[in-house]
C-alpha cells in the first residue's frame, strides 16, 4: 500500500512541459556580457583635392564615355559613376590633414554567457570579451564617428554638386565615408572593460548598470574576425566575477546527434538594446529563449567541432548556451553565416562550439564544472511550486535567497507562491516529503517493513517449532 500512495503524492501536477521546466531551472545561470571599449582615437580628417580630382575625373569620364559606359549628358548617371570611382580609388581624390584630432571613445558591445561554477566562473565566446583590432576600429567608426561625418559629407556633396542624392548614391557615399574614416585613423589606444549582468534587474535602482559586475579574463581561446568564418578557431573564453553561491549549468559530456532538439538562451541585441522605448529598461536583463534542432554536426576548417542549428541566433546571442532536453549545455553560440553579396544574415545557419570542445577547454583551464547548494535548493523549490506545495516552496526559495541574495527570480516566485496560498490553493503536507526528508522517510518505512517481516517470520517460526516439539513429546497422537 505504501508505494502507490508514495507515487501519487510525488507526481507533478504542473501543466509545464519538460522543456519549460528545463528553461526555468537553467535561466538563472545565463548572464549578459557587456564589453566597453574605452580610450582615445587619433583621426586625420580627409580633404577633398579639387585640382587633382578634376584631372582624374576628366580622364576616367572620357575613357568611360568613349567605351560607351556612360552618358555625359545624364547628370545622375555621371554622379553615380563619380561616387563609384571615388570608392574604388579614394587616394586619387582625397588627402589627409597633417594634424590629427584626438577623440575620446566609449563603445559598447553585448553578448551572452553561462555560469559554470558557483564561485563566479563564466563561459562565453572569446569575441565577446576581446576584439580584433580592425574590428575594434570598425566598431568605433560605426558607433562614434560615422553618423556625424556621413551626414556632413552628404550635405557638402549635395551643395558642391547641386544635385539631390538618390538611395544608391547615398549608400555609395556612406561606404566612401567609412573607407575614408578608417584610412584617417592613425592610432587607436583603447582597453576592454568586461561586465556581467546577473539575471533580471530589480526596479527601484537608478539604472541597469547597477546590476553589472566587473569581470576578468581567466582563459581566452581564439579571437578571430567575425566576418572571416574560415579563420575562426575555438571561439571560447572563461571570465570570472567576484561572487559565490551562483546558479550554475552543467556542460554535457556527450556531443549531440543531428536532429536533436536544442534551446538557446541569451540576449539578442536587437530585442534587448536596439528596440528603443518598446520595453522597460530593467526588462533587458531577462533573457530570450529560441528553439530549434541540431541540423548538422561539423568540423570547421580550423578543426573545431561545431553544431549547426536552425534555432535563431543573432548579434548578442554570441557566447550564450544551447541546452539539450536533459538541461545540459551542449554548445556555445558563436557565429552565423552572412550572405556574401548582401552582407546580411542567412536563415537557418547558426553555429555553436560543441560541448566536446568546451570540455577540453575546461580541462585545460583546470576549472571544475559543478553545481552547488543553491542549484539543489532551487530545483527542489521549483518542484514544490509546480506541485502546488507553495508553503514548502517558499521555505526553500528563502533558503536560496539567504545563500544568494541577488538571485534574479526568487522574489517573483515567493510572491507568486504567496498569492496561491492566499487563494487557498496550497497542497503542502504538514510533513515535507521532498529532498533528503523523503529519502529518510522511505528509509524508515523500509526499515519498519523489514523489521515487521522479521518479527512476523520469527513468530511463525517459533509457532511451528513449538508445535513440532509438542508432537514429538506426545507420540501417541500419531496413531490418532
Amino acid at each position: 500500500l505504501i508505494f502507490p500512495i508514495f507515487f501519487k503524492t510525488t507526481l507533478a501536477n504542473s501543466s509545464l512541459t519538460d522543456s519549460q521546466k528545463i528553461i526555468e531551472i537553467n535561466k538563472p545561470s545565463v548572464v549578459l556580457i557587456v564589453m566597453n571599449i574605452k580610450g582615445q582615437i587619433q583621426y586625420k580628417q580627409p580633404i577633398f583635392n579639387k585640382i587633382r580630382s578634376q584631372q582624374m575625373l576628366t580622364k576616367y569620364i572620357e575613357e568611360a564615355y568613349y567605351q560607351g559606359k556612360i552618358n555625359i549628358n545624364n547628370q545622375e548617371q555621371l554622379l553615380t559613376f563619380t561616387l563609384k570611382l571615388m570608392l574604388q580609388k579614394p587616394e586619387l581624390f582625397f588627402d589627409f590633414s597633417d594634424r590629427a584630432k584626438n577623440i575620446e571613445v566609449n563603445v559598447t558591445s553585448v553578448g551572452s554567457g553561462v555560469i559554470i561554477n558557483p564561485n563566479g566562473y563564466i563561459l562565453t565566446a572569446a569575441h565577446c570579451v576581446k576584439m580584433d583590432e580592425e574590428e575594434a576600429k570598425q566598431s568605433v567608426l560605426e558607433q562614434t564617428l560615422l553618423s556625424t561625418l556621413t551626414e556632413d559629407l552628404y550635405t557638402s556633396f549635395e551643395q558642391e554638386s547641386g544635385l539631390k542624392l538618390n538611395k544608391t548614391q547615398e549608400e555609395l557615399l556612406s561606404q566612401l565615408a567609412q573607407k575614408l574614416i578608417l584610412m584617417g585613423i592613425s592610432n587607436l589606444d583603447y582597453q576592454e572593460e568586461i561586465y556581467v549582468g546577473l539575471g533580471v534587474a530589480e526596479k527601484g535602482r537608478s539604472n541597469v548598470s547597477a546590476f553589472l559586475k566587473p569581470a576578468n579574463i581567466i582563459k581566452l581561446g581564439a579571437v578571430g574576425k567575425a566576418k572571416d568564418i574560415t579563420g575562426i578557431g575555438r571561439d571560447l573564453a572563461i571570465i570570472k566575477i567576484d561572487s559565490v553561491n551562483l546558479p550554475t549549468s552543467i556542460v554535457s559530456t556527450t556531443e549531440p546527434t543531428e536532429g536533436q532538439e536544442i534551446y538557446i538562451i541569451g540576449y539578442p541585441a536587437k530585442v534587448h538594446f536596439f528596440a528603443g522605448s518598446l520595453f522597460d529598461q530593467f526588462d533587458i536583463l531577462k533573457p530570450t529563449i529560441t528553439r530549434g534542432t541540431i541540423s548538422a554536426v561539423r568540423t570547421s576548417a580550423k578543426g573545431v567541432r561545431s553544431l549547426q542549428t536552425d534555432a535563431l541566433i543573432t548579434g548578442g546571442n554570441s557566447g550564450g548556451p544551447g541546452y539539450n532536453l536533459n538541461g545540459e549545455v551542449i554548445g556555445t553560440a558563436t557565429w552565423v553565416i552572412l550572405d556574401p553579396q548582401a552582407g546580411i544574415k542567412t536563415d537557418n545557419y547558426g553555429f555553436l562550439i560543441s560541448c566536446k570542445e568546451i570540455q577540453d577547454f575546461l580541462k585545460e583551464s583546470s576549472i571544475q564544472n559543478v553545481q552547488g547548494q543553491v542549484d539543489k535548493l532551487y530545483k527542489e523549490a521549483l518542484n514544490d511550486f509546480w506541485n502546488e506545495k507553495y508553503k514548502n516552496a517558499i521555505k526553500k526559495f528563502k533558503e536560496v535567497e539567504t545563500l544568494y541574495p541577488d538571485h534574479p527570480y526568487i522574489k517573483d516566485y515567493i510572491a507568486k507562491s504567496q498569492e496561491q496560498i492566499n487563494q487557498g490553493k496550497d497542497k503542502s503536507s504538514p510533513i515535507d516529503l521532498s529532498g533528503n526528508t523523503l529519502w529518510i522517510v522511505i528509509g524508515l518505512v523500509s526499515c519498519c517493513l523489514c523489521f515487521g517481516v522479521i518479527v512476523i517470520g520469527a513468530a511463525f517460526a517459533f509457532f511451528f517449532i513449538n508445535k513440532n516439539k509438542q508432537k514429538n513429546q506426545n507420540p501417541q497422537n500419531i496413531s490418532n
